[in-house]
């Protein structure tokens, strides 16, 4: 079942004894609190691994910019990037680039990019749904309740939900295979 982010956030403030929320906009504590910080901690969140639900791939537009370090050509960032996996060429190769701001510069004139995006919530994994709930809980405990333990409970129990949530997520992805190592090609 997919959860909305009001309904994270209200899983959320019920876990520290708050009011659930039925939207961001109002004047309660509890609205107010999780819409300044539903943003920050998903973005965070998506931010600390190459989630397999929130990875996709794009070719990238050239634009007509200066390019910066020696480089010969830029090219512009899809709006939804939160962290960027790889960059190559269209035919598969590797590329050197550099990210400036919301731009991509490099000596290549073409560009497939592979990043971790700004996916809606309905694309969340079971185990990303728990922690984003459980970490949103720790960071809406010190705000609302002011009790640091509560705060500290629930952050804790988020990084390990993290490690979990990594290791199973990375279960789901192929290995990446050894290519041109030296000590493999001896064997």
């Amino acid at each position: 079942m997919a959860l909305s982010k009001i309904d994270l956030c209200s899983k959320a403030l019920l876990k520290i004894g708050a009011f659930p929320i039925s939207s961001f906009d109002g004047d309660t504590p509890e609205q107010i609190i999780s819409d300044h910080l539903y943003y920050v901690v998903k973005h965070q969140l998506l931010s600390e691994y190459n989630w397999s639900f929130a990875t996709i791939q794009r070719e990238l537009n050239m634009i007509n910019a200066k390019p910066l370090f020696n480089f010969k050509y830029v090219f512009t960032l899809p709006e939804d990037v939160i962290s960027v996996i790889t960059a190559d060429n269209l035919c598969g190769g590797k590329i050197d680039y550099k990210i400036v701001k919301d731009e991509l510069h490099t000596n290549s004139d073409n560009v497939l990019l592979k990043y971790v995006y700004d996916c809606p919530e309905e694309y969340f994994s079971s185990d990303f749904i728990t922690l984003i709930i459980e970490k949103l809980a720790g960071e809406f405990a010190i705000p609302l309740t002011e009790n640091t333990a509560k705060a500290n409970y629930f952050l804790n129990n988020a990084n390990l939900l993290l490690l979990k949530a990594k290791s199973k997520d990375g279960l789901q992805k192929k290995p990446s295979s050894i290519k041109n190592f030296v000590l493999s090609d001896v064997r």
